[in-house]
């Protein structure tokens, strides 16, 4: 599916050669080959399959071409049994427009999508993407602090006595036995959080630190390194930053996000 945001019409086969100004946002959710091909016929752009958006390695989930922004990150959707699972999520930022690549339902993006009409502030695809990490890193937090909430509830129950003091050693088997059982889950349930809010803060902070505004980067030097260490550089800098904060943060702690404004062009 396409939906095309501040354009009128469901119909994007209506439209011609160009893509039209009024459009800021092109999010593509289990889209088919002629839509891929509509879009990147139009922005000149490539959009990444399910597979290269699923890359550990982080020079392939950060890429910068021709002033354009290939960014890839996972977040967290609900399976049809209600339980967690991981799917990437791509996010090619070009002077004017935002295109998303995803292959799950995901509330934020629908979120996000209904603003669109109402909020002046969303000039442009950055404003879009912004606002969508903005919304992700929010999300990342609740479940930070409602996997903290269940922690506390557990080890209450597992440090004072709760799962001992019986004279059925039957029935204290099955309740240790499923006190493990739900730390294995929050366990989880944590690495999935984590591994969404890091990837979250390494697209944030590498767009941020490529200070991608619709131009080219500037022409370099001779004495300057060659674009490509230049990335590498970057990418070593944001998972040092991340990792570091990351681990030291506790897992009961309710975390906050800072809010970016998007500057006016």
């Amino acid at each position: 599916m396409l939906k095309l945001y501040r354009w009128p019409s469901d119909d994007w086969q209506k439209i011609g050669a160009e893509m039209p100004s009024e459009i800021i946002w092109a999010d593509l959710l289990n889209a088919t080959a002629e839509e891929k091909q509509f879009v990147e016929r139009l922005l000149g752009i490539r959009v990444p399959s399910e597979d290269s958006l699923s890359e550990i390695e982080a020079s392939s989930r950060l890429i910068l071409d021709n002033g354009t922004l290939y960014l890839s990150s996972p977040a967290v959707r609900l399976n049809e049994d209600s339980e967690a699972e991981i799917t990437p999520v791509g996010f090619v930022i070009g002077p004017r427009v935002l295109v998303t690549v995803r292959f799950a339902q995901l509330p934020i993006f629908d979120d996000i999508g209904k603003r669109i009409g109402s909020d002046d502030s969303l000039e442009n695809g950055m404003c879009v993407f912004t606002s969508l990490v903005e919304a992700m890193v929010d999300r990342g937090a609740d479940v930070l602090e409602h996997l903290g909430a269940e922690v506390d509830r557990l080890s209450r129950g597992v440090f004072k006595g709760g799962l001992v003091r019986t004279k059925r050693p039957v029935r204290s088997s099955r309740r240790m036995r499923e006190a493990l059982e739900n730390i294995g889950e929050l366990a989880d349930r944590l690495a999935k959080a984590r591994d969404v809010l890091l990837g979250v803060g390494r697209v944030a902070s590498f767009a941020g630190d490529v200070g991608v505004n619709g131009s080219p980067p500037p022409r370099r030097s001779a004495s300057k390194p060659s674009p490509r260490m230049s990335l590498r550089s970057a990418i070593t800098r944001h998972d040092c930053r991340t990792r570091s904060s990351f681990c030291s943060m506790p897992c009961s702690a309710s975390s906050t996000s800072s809010r970016t404004s998007c500057s006016r062009s």
